[in-house]
């Protein structure tokens, strides 16, 4: 098994650079469009969470998610029970001959200086042991010309390996955000992000990701 980890940056770079990556890319960028008055719309909601899980159902085009929010917009509670569900790893699965491919959709609002979280880690090693296993972040960048105004959004995207160089090197291990007997989560870094929104590109070290994983397995 713990090969199968270490192997994981050398699918992430075949992965990058295959006719899956366009897919999935195109798949998910077509639900941008596909909803974008929705997410503009969505981008206004105040309060983070409730923001995030609603533009991560749009993008991933997961029904129960789009149904209930169009149907409680202006019931942010109600919309929270219905949708909520496990905290799994990535919102969007997807198989392909030669790679799985979990995709996390992280929104940031780009005047905003947080750092979202990323992943449990006992979860990311798990996945990462299957010998198909690639794990991207979707990344959905809002920029408001005017405040109160979801017609003057614009949107930027970019889907990105998490062994991607500059991604790597500013990910935070964070022991207190999961329970005991959890190796614990991590941490993105929000300018790397909204760096690579503007440029986006999966360079990736497979000595330095293979050091991470390393780092990882022995917390």
């Amino acid at each position: 098994m713990k090969d199968i980890i270490l192997d994981a940056p050398k699918r992430a770079i075949s992965f990058t650079i295959s006719r899956d990556f366009k897919t999935l890319e195109k798949i998910l960028i077509n639900n941008l469009k596909k909803y974008e008055g929705y997410i503009k719309v969505a981008s206004l909601i105040e309060d983070p969470k409730t923001r995030g899980v609603v533009i991560e159902g749009f993008i991933t085009g997961e029904k129960r998610v789009i149904d209930s929010f169009c149907k409680n917009k202006d019931d942010q509670n109600t919309f929270l029970t219905e949708v909520k569900s496990e905290n799994g790893l990535g919102d969007y699965e997807k198989s392909f001959d030669q790679f799985l491919t979990k995709t996390d959709v992280k929104t940031k609002v780009l005047y905003d200086k947080s750092n979202p979280k990323a992943y449990n880690i006992d979860k990311f090693l798990e996945f990462m042991s299957n010998d198909k296993s690639v794990f991207m972040f979707f990344f959905v960048g809002l920029k408001p010309k005017e405040y109160n105004n979801n017609e003057n959004i614009s949107i930027e995207n970019a889907l990105i390996n998490v062994f991607q160089v500059e991604i790597l090197k500013k990910t935070r291990i964070q022991y207190h955000l999961s329970g005991r007997n959890s190796r614990g989560g991590t941490l993105l870094n929000g300018e790397v992000i909204k760096t690579l929104l503007l440029v986006p590109k999966n360079n990736i070290n497979e000595i330095e990701s293979r050091d991470f994983l390393i780092k990882l397995m022995e917390l």
